[in-house]
């Protein structure tokens, strides 16, 4: 078993950070590491949507529960936003727990879904999920730059400090 087969959730987490941050180190296993280690996966139930919610906003990303009607993630998806949703028991799986995938898009067929399970299931991962197909719960994801933090950012405010300190002892002189 991987992390994309059975770590659904992380998986889609992380693909909605790379897709909208361009962050490639919040891989699936490091992202379920940190769902595990921040107690958003529950042994033996899953993961919980509490790591949309909430452990999205570690990677920079805001996160807020949809409904599950089409127009609402229509909405979403139309602002740029990615979509996780949780479908029922069905064509992604055969437990009670059900599955979560990534919506990134829409068609007149269905939503244009990425899937946990890497690049040789369906169409190099994708598929078309169609419409009224059961969904229990939805999550649209969107940047928040003001709070994502990378190593470009440390250094711009590292060295606007240094200017700073520079021009203090200056005029100190």
């Amino acid at each position: 078993s991987t992390v994309g087969q059975s770590g659904c959730a992380p998986t889609c987490l992380s693909m909605a950070i790379i897709g909208l941050t361009d962050y490639k180190y919040a891989t699936p296993p490091k992202v379920a590491a940190f769902s595990a280690n921040s107690g958003y996966y529950i042994p033996g139930q899953g993961t919980t949507g509490d790591l949309f919610l909430l452990g999205s906003s570690y990677y920079g990303l805001s996160c807020k529960e949809v409904g599950v009607n089409e127009n609402e993630i229509i909405s979403e998806l139309y602002l740029g936003h990615y979509v996780i949703l949780s479908v029922k028991q069905g064509i992604f799986t055969d437990t009670a727990s059900g599955h979560y995938i990534l919506v990134y898009g829409y068609n007149e067929n269905g939503w244009l879904i990425q899937n946990s399970w890497g690049k040789d299931w369906a169409n190099s991962g994708t598929a078309i999920l169609p419409y009224g197909y059961p969904i229990d719960s939805a999550w649209a994801i969107d940047t928040n730059y003001n709070n994502v933090i990378t190593y470009q950012t440390i250094w711009q405010k590292l060295y606007s400090l240094y200017i700073k300190i520079i021009n203090k002892l200056k005029g100190a002189w």
